[in-house]
This record gives structure tokens, C-alpha cells and sequence, in this order.
């Protein structure tokens, strides 16, 4: 993944480009959410426009540099609606797809479909883009197969925020005196605020 002009400088020029619309200049940023169920909110934006294919991309950005795109947007009165920018991070230049941080792609155009997910003790839902494979029986296995294969994680971290943040529960992550990371379950679900560090892109 990475950005159309990935070398481009850092100013607020860069800034304002990304959030018009209509400018044709290229820019230093890939755009992350951190909901769910913003990336499918802007997944069906893409494909009402009359898009020919929607991928929403779920990636691990934590200890990355991002920049808040909701926070930058108020401090520019060129923007005309803030409030689109709700729930986007910006990152600087691109991730490299050998670097255990890409989880899972979930490609397609098709409607969502309501799916079950699952961790121990915890169960959930979730839309799914209709193309999600149809025939599975566990869609939580298919999504774990996926995440070990270009993570080498299965079962652990990264594919449980992934499935609590595609389930809508609020967690975070901390981090042992030995390095090792661990989830903490906040008790009430919140689709609307950040449920941590497995993001979300769409392309």
C-alpha cells in the first residue's frame, strides 16, 4: 500500500490537497478509519459513485505516525465539510506488504451481508461485503486462516482486534514489562469510537 506521491513534502499545501475533492494533485497520505463501520460507510460511497470494485484493506498501525484527519480538517476553514473526516487517520508514504502489518482484504461490491463472528466467551456480528466466501461455515476460521497467512498471527492480537473491531467492541491494547501485548474488553459495545489499533482502509 502506498500513497500516489509518497515523497511529496509535508506541508499544509499537502494537507489542503487531501481534503479537496475535486484536486487532481497528488499526495503523501493513505487513508485509514477506525471503525468498521466507517469503512463501509465509505465503501458504499464508493460504489453508489459507480465504482467497479471497493476493497476495504484491515491493517495494524500501531507504533506508526498518524495524523489525526478530523483535528487538521477544523484548523482549516478551506474545508468545507469537517465532519466527513470523523474517524480518519492519515499515514505518511505507504506500508510494505511484507511487513506483517496488511491483515485481511475483503473485496467486492455486493450488498453486506449480516455474518456471525466469534472469540472465546464473546460472541458477535458483523457486515460482511457479499463476496465474502458464501459456503463457509465459520466465518471467524476464514478470517483467522487469512490473518496468519500474511501475518503469522493466528489466534492472537492482531486477529482479535480485528474481529472485535469488525464486531463493534471497544478494547485496548497494553503492553507487558516483557513486551508482550494484551486486549482489554471494555464492557459496552461503542461502534462510534476508536476501538483501537487494527484500521481500516479503503481502496
Amino acid at each position: 500500500m502506498v500513497a500516489r506521491n509518497p515523497g511529496r513534502s509535508l506541508d499544509e499545501r499537502a494537507f489542503e490537497d487531501h481534503f479537496d475533492w475535486w484536486c487532481g494533485t497528488e499526495g503523501p497520505f493513505i487513508s485509514f478509519f477506525n471503525t468498521w463501520d466507517r469503512a463501509l460507510y465509505w465503501r458504499y460511497k464508493l460504489i453508489n459513485g459507480k465504482a467497479f470494485e471497493a476493497v476495504i484493506i484491515a491493517v495494524w498501525l500501531d507504533g506508526l505516525e498518524l495524523y489525526d484527519a478530523l483535528e487538521i480538517a477544523k484548523t482549516m476553514p478551506s474545508v468545507e465539510y469537517k465532519s466527513w473526516h470523523y474517524g480518519e487517520y492519515l499515514l505518511r508514504g505507504g506500508i510494505d506488504a511484507g511487513s506483517g502489518r496488511i491483515l485481511a482484504r475483503f473485496n467486492g461490491i455486493l450488498s453486506p451481508r449480516l455474518l456471525a463472528l466469534h472469540l472465546p466467551d464473546l460472541a458477535l456480528e458483523a457486515r460482511l461485503p457479499g463476496e465474502f466466501p458464501r459456503l463457509i461455515k465459520d466465518a471467524t476460521q476464514c478470517i483467522m486462516d487469512e490473518v496468519q497467512e500474511r501475518t503469522g498471527d493466528r489466534g492472537g492480537v492482531k486477529f482479535e482486534s480485528l474481529i472485535l473491531s469488525m464486531g463493534g467492541r471497544r478494547y485496548s491494547c497494553e503492553s507487558s514489562d516483557k513486551g508482550e501485548m494484551t486486549i482489554v474488553l471494555e464492557t459496552e459495545p461503542d461502534s462510534e469510537d476508536d476501538l483501537g489499533i487494527a484500521q481500516l482502509s479503503l481502496t
